[in-house]
C-alpha cells in the first residue's frame, strides 16, 4: 500500500499503462514503479529536517550517510503525525529506510534495500447529512468507542547482484522477503491479516552497437 510509504522513501514515479507493464508480471494493465532516492557517493553527510502545521501536524525526518571505499550505506528515517480535522481522525507513521551498495570486485556489485512502515489512522466513518449540517467535524456515531482504525506494520527486505560476465554480456539478480500485519476494527466489523512474500527475478542484458547512421 502507497500510504505506508513517506515521501522521504520516494525519489520519482513511473507509470507503466498498458502491455509494457507484463515485463513486471502477466494479467496486470499497469503498474506504479516507484524509485527511491539514488545513492550518492559524497563525503558522509547528515540531514535533519521539522515541519509543523494545523490540527496537531508534525512531521520530522532523518537523513544519514556513510560510504568507505568500496560500500555505500544510507538511512532514512520519517515521523509524520496530526490530529486531523474531524474526531477520530489522527495519523501517526513511521518509516525506516536502508539502503546499501557493496563492491564486491571489478564486476560485482551487491545492493541492499529494506523499508519497516509503522502506520496507524483512525477512521471517522461518514456522517448524515444532519449529521454533517450539525458539525462537519464530528465522527460517525459510536466511531470511537468501537476504536475504528487501521493498524499496519509492513518490512520489505531485497538484494540485488550485478554481474558484468563479458564487455557486453550482464545479468541483474534479485530477491525479496516481505512480512506485514494488519488490523482494522470497524463500527459494524473487525478484520486482522498476516501477508507473508517471498519472490525473485532475474534479467540478462546484452548491448552492442550494429551500425551508426552519419
Amino acid at each position: 500500500p502507497i500510504n505506508l510509504m513517506d515521501l522521504n522513501n520516494i525519489d520519482r514515479i513511473e507509470v507503466i499503462k498498458g502491455p509494457g507493464a507484463s515485463i513486471y508480471g502477466a494479467g496486470i494493465g499497469g503498474v506504479i514503479n516507484l524509485s527511491g532516492l539514488p545513492l550518492s557517493r559524497k563525503s558522509n553527510q547528515s540531514e535533519v529536517s521539522y515541519s509543523g502545521g494545523s490540527y496537531g501536524f508534525h512531521r520530522f525526518t532523518a537523513n544519514g550517510t556513510v560510504q568507505g571505499n568500496k560500500h555505500l550505506l544510507s538511512i532514512r528515517f520519517a515521523s509524520l503525525k496530526t490530529d486531523g480535522y474531524r474526531e477520530q481522525s489522527a495519523l501517526d507513521r513511521k518509516t525506516l529506510q536502508i539502503q546499501g551498495s557493496f563492491e564486491l570486485n571489478e564486476k560485482q556489485n551487491l545492493s541492499l534495500f529494506s523499508l519497516y512502515s509503522d502506520l496507524y489512522y483512525q477512521l471517522p466513518g461518514g456522517l448524515t447529512l444532519a449529521e454533517f449540517e450539525a458539525n462537519p467535524r464530528m465522527a460517525r456515531p459510536n466511531a470511537a468507542r468501537q476504536r475504528s482504525s487501521i493498524d499496519n506494520q509492513n518490512l520489505l527486505i531485497g538484494l540485488s547482484h550485478d554481474i558484468q560476465i563479458t564487455e557486453n554480456f550482464s545479468n541483474t539478480t534479485s530477491i525479496y522477503i516481505s512480512d506485514g500485519h494488519f488490523e482494522n476494527p470497524f463500527i459494524l466489523n473487525y478484520k486482522q491479516d498476516r501477508f507473508e512474500g517471498i519472490g525473485g527475478r532475474t534479467r540478462f542484458n546484452y548491448h552492442t552497437d550494429i551500425g551508426s547512421v552519419a
